[in-house]
């Protein structure tokens, strides 16, 4: 701040000031400022010193000693002598400027006077009295225009601006001014906007035009509606009426609604039906919990060897973010109960709550079923009804859960249930590009055939709790192993998120690399090794994979693991 600037001191150390002593002869000045204050005041700032010294002396002299060595009470008096100083000093040699040079032009703009502190007193002719402090001061031009508009009657004269006496100033300010002005009429040239007069007998051409248009744009839309496969719902008056009204309306009123993708109307992703075919033979066995303890199965009656329909539903409105393992025990629970709507009627919120405490947010799932069975008893009489529509009209019951139930309880698809798991798979395979799982699904269903519509859950939803669930994914590998292309189903696997590497059986320690050398899968074991995993491993009885190969006699493994570790030593 302003003490950097102050000649009395200096830096010593990390950011430490310490003050020089001052000359001897400030040291008394200052004694004589605090004894005598008015004296002091009245002999530093008299006019004959604005003669004597120059504007730099006074203020560099009188300031540095105002800010060293004055006290607190008498720095405003310092600064309004160093003021007072300075503005006297510039209207004396402005004064002194416009006496020598009348005609000159000013530099200095005047439309304003100088501030200056309270109590300054003028007087006229830009003379400055000794006890005040400034006045605005005028020059001779300055003083005729004021003269002259005083005499005229008109008020506050000084206020406006002075227009310039150059001829070359003048000159300037004509060309300028001819230069807007052809700008301007340019642009009110370009905005005006001709009008075209039509005669009486033009109207019948013009009104001719406009049929002719419209039947062409009628003609266009009932091409594209026949190359859709969509009848049109209208007549041709109400076409017309449209048409005119689209062509009349204005494009930021007309509102942009995204059209549904019709089945069949996409493209397949290449190399779709070699991961789907490997994928339907990794689930040939169906023994993931979705298999076992998914809606279809929870709801299958054993006395009447079919699917009950309210068990389907409310085991599908049970399985939101929960596991399957958890919903086939609280299933158990209520089948025990009595599972049905009136029983679900009778049943407080408590008893309910408590029969299905384990399933994530059963406080919600709670409310849910119990609205849903009052909605199926009043207007369903008591079943659950067959379409997509009055399934999500069901509280808790969205698309997928629809779709799904239609699937189990009836045997009719009406679509593809995508669940997050789903979302997320197919869009890493490049199967859709989407952000919502209900887009994935209008998307799937755009380019998969209709045959595989009712299997792709079943198939994809297994293959994710392999992959994620560590209970599962020992299963998953082993069928990759043993499966006709397991280099192409341990990558699949890999690329979809499981650890082919660091999964191992916990009973016996065997891993995937010692499972493959036990099976003799000499594809596997390879594959296996450029995926991370060390022949080094050994199993719960302390078998390493060389020891493994030979003990089942796989010639083409032992000669294999030779030559890597012949590799190693080398």
């Amino acid at each position: 701040g302003q003490y950097g600037r102050m000649p009395g001191l200096q830096r010593r150390g990390r950011g430490t000031l310490r003050a020089r002593p001052a000359p001897f002869r400030l040291f008394v000045f200052a004694t004589l400022v605090s004894a005598f204050r008015p004296i002091c005041a009245f002999l530093c700032f008299p006019a004959s010193i604005v003669n004597q010294f120059s504007q730099s002396a006074v203020s560099s002299n009188i300031g540095r000693i105002g800010r060293l060595i004055a006290p607190s009470a008498l720095r405003s008096t310092v600064s309004t002598g160093i003021s007072t100083a300075r503005l006297t000093s510039r209207a004396m040699t402005m004064q002194v400027n416009n006496e020598e040079k009348p005609n000159a032009q000013r530099k200095r703009k005047a439309s304003a006077p100088l501030e200056v502190p309270e109590g300054a007193e003028s007087l006229p002719d830009g003379k400055i009295s000794s006890e005040g402090t400034s006045i605005s001061v005028l020059g001779p031009q300055r003083k005729r225009r004021q003269a002259l508009k005083a005499k005229e009657g008109s008020a506050d004269p000084v206020d406006e601006p002075m227009k310039p006496s150059n001829p070359r100033t003048n000159q300037r300010a004509k060309k300028v001014k001819s230069e807007v002005d052809i700008k301007t009429s340019e642009l009110q040239q370009e905005e005006k906007i001709p009008t075209i007069q039509i005669k009486k007998e033009d109207h019948d051409v013009v009104n001719q035009i406009k049929l002719e248009v419209d039947a062409k744009l009628i003609a266009t839309k009932q091409e594209n509606e026949c190359k859709d496969n969509i009848k049109p719902s209208v007549s041709d008056e109400s076409t017309n009426q449209e048409s005119k009204a689209d062509a009349t309306s204005s494009p930021e009123k007309k509102s942009r609604k995204r059209v549904p993708i019709q089945p069949g109307s996409l493209k397949p992703p290449k190399g779709w039906k070699e991961i789907y075919d490997l994928v339907v033979e990794l689930r040939k066995e169906r023994d993931f919990p979705v298999d076992w303890a998914g809606s279809e199965a929870l709801g299958y009656n054993e006395e009447t060897g079919l699917v009950d329909e309210f068990h389907a539903l409310v085991a599908l409105m049970l399985s939101s973010q929960t596991k399957d393992q958890v919903v086939a025990e609280a299933m158990t629970t209520l089948k025990k109960r009595g599972l049905t709507v009136d029983s679900v009627l009778e049943m407080s919120d408590k008893e309910l709550d408590s029969m299905i405490s384990k399933v994530g947010f059963h406080n919600n799932k709670t409310k849910f079923i119990k609205q849903a069975a009052a909605i199926l008893k009043e207007k369903h009489g008591g079943k659950v009804p067959r379409t997509l529509d009055e399934l999500c009209e069901l509280p808790g019951v969205g698309p997928k859960m629809a779709l799904i139930t239609l699937k189990a309880a009836f045997g009719i698809i009406a679509g593809i249930g995508v669940d997050t798991h789903m979302h997320r798979m197919f869009n890493e395979l490049k199967w859709v590009v989407s952000s919502t799982p209900e887009k994935t699904r209008e998307q799937l269903e755009g380019w998969l055939p209709f045959e595989e519509w009712g299997n792709i859950n079943v198939l994809f939803v297994g293959l994710g709790q392999g992959i994620q669930q560590p209970a599962e994914r020992l299963k998953l590998i082993r069928r990759c192993i043993d499966c006709s292309k397991p280099v192409e189903a341990l990558k699949l696997v890999k690329f979809l998120g499981a650890d082919v590497k660091g999964t191992v059986d916990k009973e016996t320690g065997e891993s995937a690399l010692l499972y493959a050398c036990r099976q003799g899968r000499l594809e596997a074991v390879q594959q296996l090794m450029k995926m991370g995993s060390k022949l080094n491993v050994r199993n719960a009885n302390g078998e390493s994979a060389m020891e493994v190969v030979r003990k089942y006699q796989h010639q083409a493994l032992i000669e294999f693991l030779e030559t890597q570790q012949k590799g190693k030593k080398a």
